[in-house]
Parts: structure tokens; sequence; C-alpha cells
């Protein structure tokens, strides 16, 4: 949050809507604003140009302060301003003064950062601490959204069967439940371990599944990294029209949501099952378009390295 790009794999796997899981199941999450709370759910860009304002009106350390707090960082972590996000997890990273569940969020922050820069030992320390304190939470007050986090944590920590077996028996327990924000989390972290195992056709009926869900959640940023997921599953199964088709509608959301990373992941692959249909000229011209955009600045080492590999292959020069 699955066979995609490594930075979208982490990226995604703890997303907005755990965030908002929190939010919307704490005993005082009725005392969020509406108005924040649909923009945050909405567009993460949207979030954090109004996220400041309540922060600064609102009394430091207070209950709904650390909620505001949450969602900043989410937003700051989707939209990958992480120079931003790391000054602020380090300024909390192992306070006592702050609650729990905020305590979790932090090192979980944390641990993604270091993984993502190759720090694989610090990293998997702050999950490990991570999943120890979601499950004394959770032992106290059991919530299936809670699970999902610790499955994902699992996950990350290369514990799939034991991340495999709780997504499971979830998926038993409440296979009648009607709520979009679990069920498309759910079947999106079955897709990622189905995608691990290598489990192609069962990975592809997940991925269906979790779209069907995430469309009711209008959650725009979320619905293109859905279909991404979707259209890597196609992909990974040779259907690359198909696949074609859901890059496209990931580029679509990941526009209007302003998820820059995911419009170039969106793009690069574009190009390259093109390139896999033998479309080389469509490919080619497709390709020279992101020249014309500025997705490149600042962008992860692995797209980095998957744009000049494309480059070559296309036998483009310029």
């Amino acid at each position: 949050m699955i066979l995609v790009c490594v930075k979208l794999t982490i990226k995604y796997l703890l997303s907005v809507l755990f965030v908002f899981s929190f939010l919307t199941h704490a005993n005082s999450a009725s005392n969020l604003p509406k108005t924040i709370d649909n923009t945050c759910q909405h567009s993460s860009y949207d979030c954090l140009n109004n996220i400041n304002y309540l922060l600064t009106n609102t009394p430091k350390k207070s209950r709904l302060w650390f909620k505001y707090k949450l969602l900043e960082m989410d937003a700051l972590y989707i939209l990958q301003n992480e120079d931003t996000l790391l000054k602020i997890i380090n300024n909390w990273l192992d306070k006592k003064d702050a609650p729990v569940i905020f305590q979790v969020y932090v090192q979980i922050y944390k641990a993604k950062l270091l993984l993502e820069i190759g720090d694989n030992i610090n990293g998997n320390k702050y999950l490990t601490k991570a999943v120890k304190l979601l499950s004394l939470i959770n032992n106290s007050i059991p919530k299936p959204m809670r699970l999902i986090e610790i499955a994902n944590l699992l996950f990350v920590n290369n514990r799939v069967e034991d991340a495999k077996t709780i997504l499971l028996n979830l998926e038993k327990k409440y296979a009648k439940r009607n709520d979009p924000l679990f069920k498309s989390e759910l079947y999106g972290n079955l897709g990622h371990v189905a995608g691990k195992l290598n489990q192609l056709p069962l990975q592809l009926g997940y991925r269906k599944k979790s779209l069907f869900w995430v469309l009711k959640c209008n959650n725009e940023q979320q619905i293109g990294v859905v279909y991404y997921n979707l259209a890597r599953a196609q992909q990974a199964l040779k259907r690359f029209n198909n696949a074609e088709k859901n890059y496209n509608m990931a580029l679509k959301y990941s526009i209007k949501s302003h998820d820059k990373i995911n419009q170039l992941g969106s793009k690069l692959r574009i190009v390259e099952v093109m390139y896999l249909q033998n479309k080389k000229q469509a490919a080619q011209e497709f390709f020279s378009s992101i020249y014309e955009s500025n997705l490149l600045n600042n962008a992860p080492k692995e797209i980095v390295k998957r744009f000049f590999d494309l480059k070559e292959k296309l036998g483009l020069t310029h």
C-alpha cells in the first residue's frame, strides 16, 4: 500500500483511511468539524491548505489538536513532503505527553521513512514497537480496522503469513459488514498479500473488490491508488490492454487529488504497457509528455531509474 514499485508499496500500506479509522472511531470524534473531515478524506492537497488554521486555533496538545496533527502528517506523507514530515516526527518521537495512538503513528511514519531510504534495521525496530503498542491497544479496545493496521505492519516486516491469517479471519467474520472504508482496506491488503505470495489471479480478484468499495468512499487520491494497484495486477497477468485503461484511470484521479507520485508512476506504467503491446510510437509520444511536466523533480530514486530504463528501451536519446 502487491507487485508495484517499492515507493508506492510502502507509501500506501497505511493510508489516510487508517488515520480516519482512528478519527471516526475515537470517542470524541464527533468534535471533529465536518468540513475538515470531508476535506481530508477527499483531498490531501486541500487538507494541508486548511489544517494549519485549525492547528493554530485549537489548544495545543488537546485531543482535537492531536487529531488535526495526525491529518497533517498523513497528508504530508501522501503528498511526499517528507522533509516537513520528518521535522514533525523527530519533534514528537518518544515523547510521553502525547496520546498512545499518536505515538504509534509517529513510530509508523518514522519506520516507513527509514525503510524508504534503505535503513531496514532501524525501520523494522520502529515497526516492531508500533506493532506491540497497537496490539496492546487492540487488546483493551478491539476494533477490526486496527487489526488491519497490525496486519499491514506485519506485512512490511515480512511476516506475510501472519498478516494473511489476520486478514482472512476479518474477511470471514465481517463478510456482511457494509462499511466501504473497512472493506476497501481489507481487500486492498489481501491484494498486497496475494501479490507477495505470487497468487496473481487471486490478487486480481481482491483488487477488483477493493475498487468496488473505495469508489463508495469518495477519496480521489485513494481511488487513484486502487486503480493503480488493479492495473499492476492486470499487467502481472499480461492483460496489458486492461492495465493501460486502469493506469489511465489512476492518472485521472491522481491529477484530481494532486498526487504527483502516483501521476508519475501511472504515466510510466502507461508507457510500459504500451511498449509491451508493441505500440512503440504511441509509447514514445506519451513518454515525451513526461519531459514537459515537472513530475521528475524530487521523484523517488526507484521511479527515476524506471524513467531512464524506459527511455533506453524506447531508443530515445533526448
